[in-house]
């Protein structure tokens, strides 16, 4: 017992003399000046992966890309010999990714798992299990970031990755064993917090901030006040007064309470704007800059100021190709190259299906349609399909309307129009 205690006591130090070993204090990197001021910023705030959570912008920015990029299922295709693509559903890779990861796991958990990892800390870690036979990977286990370091042998370049264990053990997985996500990346081979390095000051800023507001209504929502005693005070007298007056006037409950004052004391009430103050433009100002170092849409936080009817699907649509598609296409790649074989890799396709993110309202949607149908692009069972409709006898046909050339069927130049729907060579 006593020396399990003393294990677990002496694990922080041996990690920090961990980190510390081969580091200069003149050029010291970022993680060791974490351990050694705990990440303060210039407004003397700890900012922390886990403390910049307490910040509602923050909380709402990951939560929102946690959420969206958990949703898009991804799906593993198989290329054709006509170069067309099927999903790939008798693959063994296929389930894994597209329903249970591992036996704990549904896709979509796994999916927030990971996510949530990469956007709050720029890594996300899972463990792979393989067939002890074929090789195959059986189970894909999310790893705590804060549990892994990325090391480099300086004989062979070999990756590796260091895991300490929840017993407190440290083990080196070989890179074939670990499915790793990266964000921003200065060396391609661990990407960086993107909290303690790309905003810790903004983030810092508005933590002050909202301390800040929170202390002023503890202390009363008018806490300044000038007293003037027309005698001169003894100490007991005036720590007396004080906790009279602090018992009296502060707090919620005391708002626009009554005051009285004895003796020849004179009280001079000093107003606070937050307004006038800038205060609200400033934790605005805060909520933008936040919104905008991790490329979240302002409306997506209930920042209506900017938002209309008519450019929220603009919005969205932007989201969807500026923030969530980078994710999903480092992902995807991922994925190719570290779940696949090199043989694997020219027959199978990952990809996150976007498409309900795509979606505009019924009416933009419905007229893609028929213009799909109309030039033969589409048929009716495919767009069924796409509505989560079940098919009709016939629908499988690709027609060509009355007016629409194609490559064989130059157009009319008489104006006249055939009367019936063209039926085109129905596609294998």
């Amino acid at each position: 017992m006593i020396a399990q205690v003393r294990k677990y006591a002496a694990w922080p130090f041996e990690r920090m003399a961990a980190v510390i070993s081969g580091q200069s204090l003149r050029n010291p990197s970022t993680e060791l000046l974490d351990m050694l001021t705990g990440g303060s910023s210039d407004s003397g705030i700890s900012v922390t992966a886990d403390t910049a959570m307490r910040l509602a912008a923050v909380s709402g920015c990951i939560r929102i890309l946690t959420e969206s990029l958990a949703q898009i299922p991804c799906i593993v295709y198989k290329t054709l010999s006509d170069d067309s693509r099927e999903r790939a559903k008798s693959f063994y890779l296929y389930n894994l990714l597209h329903r249970r990861p591992n036996p704990l796991m549904t896709a979509s958990r796994f999916q927030r798992v990971m996510a949530y990892s990469l956007v709050s800390r720029g890594n996300a870690y899972a463990r792979k299990t393989r067939n002890p036979i074929s090789g195959a990977i059986t189970a894909l286990w999310p790893i705590h970031p804060d549990r892994v370091e990325v090391k480099q042998d300086e004989t062979t370049g070999d990756i590796f990755y260091r895991v300490t264990t929840r017993q407190w053990k440290q083990v080196d997985l070989p890179r074939d064993e670990m499915f790793h996500l990266r964000g921003i990346s200065q060396d391609g081979l661990v990407g960086l917090n993107p909290i303690q390095t790309l905003m810790r000051e903004a983030i810092g800023n508005g933590l002050a901030q909202q301390l800040y507001n929170a202390k002023l209504f503890s202390n009363g929502v008018n806490p300044s006040a000038i007293v003037h005693p027309k005698t001169k005070l003894t100490k007991d007298g005036a720590e007396a007064l004080k906790a009279h007056l602090k018992k009296q006037w502060t707090g919620n409950e005391n708002m626009r309470g009554l005051m009285l004052l004895f003796d020849d004391i004179g009280l001079e009430r000093l107003s606070f704007n937050p307004e006038e103050s800038q205060f609200l433009e400033l934790c605005k100002f805060s909520k933008e800059e936040i919104a905008s170092i991790f490329r979240v849409p302002l409306h997506l936080l209930n920042a209506l100021d900017r938002a209309t009817f008519n450019n929220i699907e603009e919005l969205g649509l932007g989201f969807l190709k500026y923030t969530l598609q980078p994710y999903f296409d480092d992902w995807a790649q991922e994925i190719s190259y570290s779940l696949l074989s090199e043989r694997e890799q020219e027959i199978y396709v990952p990809e996150f299906l976007t498409a309900a993110f795509e979606r505009g309202s019924v009416v933009t949607r419905y007229q893609a349609y028929q213009t799909g149908i109309n030039s033969g692009f589409l048929n009716p069972n495919e767009v069924r399909r796409m509505e989560n409709l079940p098919p009709y006898e016939g629908g499988n046909e690709f027609v060509l309307m009355p007016g629409a050339t194609t490559k064989n069927q130059p157009e009319n130049d008489s104006g006249a129009d055939n009367a019936k729907v063209i039926p085109m060579k129905k596609r294998k």
